[in-house]
Parts: structure tokens; C-alpha cells; sequence
């Protein structure tokens, strides 16, 4: 609802490093992550099919449209002068959740690739 939305689920900032003691990420953070992303490759397709339940159901919300986001963030803020009528528009939230699993499906198989 931040008038710029942030856009990094997780930062490690020095602070966390720090904490994880002399070997820092280089520990036993890093053998916990590759060890989650082994057992998550392993047993990528019950992972898929919990997520690709989302896609089908109407109750869940995968965004805010444009017009909801401004209202939420007048709300928080003293927004002047914006016209919320002009971004009222058709939005559509399983083409975001088909781009959200298919991500998730890329990020399973490896790539890397660019957004």
C-alpha cells in the first residue's frame, strides 16, 4: 500500500549476516538454503499443484488493481489531486497468477532469466 510498492520479498542486510555468527552466509545459512531448494526441486510437482490451486480460485486476490491500490494508499495518505476515476480499468488476476506460477515454475527448473 506504499505509495511505491517494495519490491524485494527479503533483504540481508549486515545486521542479519552478522548475527549468523563467523561464517556469515557462507555457513550453515547457505547449506540450509541449497538443502530447501533441493527438497523443494524434489518434489516440485505437489509444490506446483498447492500453488496452481490459486489460479482457480475466485476468492483469491493475487493483486490490487490500480484504482484499489490508490484508494488503499489514500487512506494512509493525504493523497491531492489524483483522479481515481481515470485508472478505473478491467483487471484481471489470473494473468497474474498464471506470471506468478509461472516464476515460481522458472525458479524450480534454474533460470535465472530477467522478469
Amino acid at each position: 500500500m506504499l505509495k511505491t510498492p517494495e519490491r524485494v520479498p527479503f533483504r540481508l542486510t549486515r545486521d542479519i549476516i552478522d548475527g549468523m555468527g563467523i561464517t556469515g552466509v557462507e555457513g550453515v545459512f547457505r547449506r540450509c538454503c541449497e538443502e530447501t531448494l533441493s527438497v523443494m526441486r524434489t518434489n516440485k510437482e505437489a509444490l506446483l499443484t498447492i500453488v496452481e490451486v490459486f489460479i482457480h480460485d475466485p476468492l483469491y486476490k493475487w493483486a490490487l488493481s490500480p484504482l484499489k491500490a490508490l484508494q488503499r494508499q489514500k487512506e494512509t495518505e493525504d493523497y491531492d489531486g489524483v483522479n481515481l476515476e481515470g485508472l478505473q480499468e478491467e483487471f484481471e488476476g489470473n494473468k497474474d497468477a498464471a506470471r506468478a506460477l509461472m516464476r515460481v515454475k522458472q525458479k524450480l527448473d534454474g533460470y535465472e532469466g530477467v522478469r
